[in-house]
């Protein structure tokens, strides 16, 4: 893969989640969450297939990983960010099939760059604009398109459901990424509203080394376990892609399981 989850592992070795499985750990959270009021369940099925596919733009570069000059695998929040955005561009295509599963993978990205990938130099700074250029005139077709349909696409897709239906997109991908550990343990401290039933409430989530906890509770039954696959790799350094793939096919698997308790 051109960029990976980095996760601790001890010196001289690597243990990696990638970016797929990270994305079907995002799914999990969002099947065990507790439909919003606002979203018919055909609506809901298809924002969980959005979660899931969000990330389906890094499976077709996976023989193309992005390497430091001393031959470490870059992590999902460093590669280039021409690279990046490809791959956003990418994972929309990916889901052009379905104009909401599309529209919210699009607004997800552009939330993320505008919120947290604007780019250190200019040349970055101006790949950025293009990128969330590109994504507001596809999320405008996008949109077009669903008022078009059915009463129910034409509902999802006005601006106060739209936006809380990515909010969610957000929250599933930032609390897997979390409790991997590839992000702060405060990342979710001051998080936007979450919608859920026919609450909109501001979760608190606190991290702990087995998982977190979550208030108000928003997901069924009185716990949620996210289980994701780990490689682990035997060096850290690699000569080239030939290199990463051997070892990568070599690497040891096993899996990290995470657990939310109100």
């Amino acid at each position: 893969v051109p960029a990976v989850i980095l996760l601790d592992a001890p010196p001289g070795t690597l243990a990696i989640a990638l970016q797929p499985d990270h994305a079907a750990g995002s799914a999990q959270l969002a099947r065990a969450w507790r439909r919003p009021s606002f979203l018919p369940r055909p609506m809901w099925d298809r924002l969980l297939a959005a979660t899931a596919r969000h990330d389906d733009g890094w499976k077709a570069v996976e023989d193309h990983p992005a390497l430091s000059p001393d031959g470490k695998p870059l992590d999902f929040m460093n590669i280039p960010t021409a690279m990046h955005t490809a791959i956003w561009r990418r994972s929309v295509d990916l889901a052009a099939d379905d104009p909401y599963i599309a529209l919210l993978i699009a607004a997800h990205a552009r939330y993320l760059y505008c919120n947290y990938n604007e780019g250190d130099t200019p040349e970055e700074r101006a790949q950025a604009q293009a990128l969330l250029d590109d994504l507001g005139k596809r999320m405008d077709a996008f949109i077009t398109s669903m008022r078009q349909g059915a009463a129910d696409e034409a509902a999802a897709v006005e601006p106060h459901h739209l936006e809380h239906a990515r909010r969610l997109l957000s929250l599933f991908d930032a609390l897997s990424l979390m409790l991997l550990g590839a992000l702060p343990g405060d990342a979710l401290s001051s998080t936007e509203e979450a919608a859920f039933e026919a609450q909109i409430a501001e979760l608190q989530v606190l991290r702990h080394p087995e998982g977190a906890t979550v208030k108000p509770w928003p997901f069924h039954g009185d716990h949620v376990t996210l289980t994701t696959r780990v490689l682990h790799l035997d060096k850290a350094a690699f000569t080239g892609p030939a290199d990463w793939q051997a070892q990568l096919h070599r690497a040891r698997e096993s899996h990290i399981n995470r657990r939310l308790t109100p």
